[in-house]
């Protein structure tokens, strides 16, 4: 996620001030049903050992070969896959340029089970559209129904969870960049379905196969973690991450988040930061830098939620 100057004006303010601003909705869930019949392949899986049996959390048999990996966006629309288990530079891998329209770019960023991934587009800093994305290659699918503007919607970070621990069926949940508004998006119709307000405005979204919700919000004083509620918005748990507020002076320049394999890895380029840093955050909200200085700026990450649980 990249944040447009007239949110860092907007964030300095707020900061100044020592308040936080958010709007209120309704509530509702949406389920989506993907594609059967493969199972889970990749460069690491001899050294892989998902929880439980196959077929438990995290590797049901729907899950197409690539979606166990993380994705990762960066701002010159360039598709990454990122393996948590390489902490340096050789953890990217670059697939491909996503190309979905002359000037687009990537603002958010996720991968349903069936490995496409949906993607937030900006053109001059107004929405373009949610687009869908081929993961094996970057090929632009085309755009999706939703229509910019629904329900206040047009900037905003976004995340799978399944509906349940180890269910086949997940949701896409999505949170204004400028507000703290949370909402759930059908790809395949475009509706949108308000929620709630979140605890802090701008997040970056992802979930996995436990029907758990996690939100980053850099914009928090200090940066924050938190488990969501996804019928009220609300955080269940909550971590401060002040080692993160070093990079920053007013705002953000760009943030992703995804879960993997039972710990959280944050993407995150402060406004004192030359580009995007990986820090990993434990479960129990110790976090560390993982790797530093990639030389990019990385404003999407996606992870399915048949990435893994937990590994040995």
């Amino acid at each position: 996620m990249r944040a447009h100057s007239s949110f860092a004006a907007i964030l300095f303010f707020t900061m100044s001030s020592a308040c936080s601003a958010g709007k209120s909705g309704g509530g509702g869930t949406l389920q989506s049903t993907q594609d059967s019949g493969t199972t889970p392949g990749g460069d690491f899986d001899a050294n892989l050992q998902v929880d439980g049996a196959s077929g438990s959390p995290g590797t049901p048999s729907d899950c197409a070969a690539a979606t166990k990996y993380v994705y990762v966006l960066d701002q010159n629309n360039t598709l990454f896959k990122f393996d948590p288990t390489i902490k340096s530079m050789a953890a990217f891998t670059s697939i491909g340029t996503v190309n979905c329209g002359a000037g687009t770019q990537p603002n958010s960023m996720a991968i349903a089970r069936d490995g496409t991934a949906y993607v937030d587009l900006m053109n001059g800093g107004s929405c373009q559209g949610v687009y869908k994305v081929d993961i094996t290659n970057a090929n632009c699918k085309g755009a999706t129904p939703f229509a910019c503007g629904t329900n206040g919607f047009g900037q905003f970070g976004m995340g799978y969870s399944t509906n349940a621990a180890g269910s086949t069926q997940e949701t896409l949940y999505i949170g204004n960049t400028t507000g703290a508004d949370m909402a759930s998006l059908d790809p395949a119709t475009g509706q949108v379905h308000a929620i709630g307000s979140l605890p802090v405005g701008g997040p970056e979204f992802t979930g996995n196969a436990n029907g758990e919700l996690w939100a980053f919000m850099p914009q928090g004083n200090p940066p924050k973690v938190a488990q969501i509620d996804k019928t009220t918005a609300k955080a269940i748990k909550s971590f401060d991450l002040s080692a993160l507020s070093s990079s920053i002076a007013v705002s953000p320049s760009a943030w992703a988040f995804a879960f993997w394999g039972g710990d959280y890895y944050i993407f995150l380029q402060g406004d004192l930061d030359t580009s995007t840093n990986v820090w990993q955050m434990t479960p129990t909200g110790s976090v560390t830098e993982y790797i530093a200085d990639t030389g990019m700026t990385i404003v999407g990450a996606g992870v399915s939620t048949c990435a893994p649980l937990s590994i040995q």
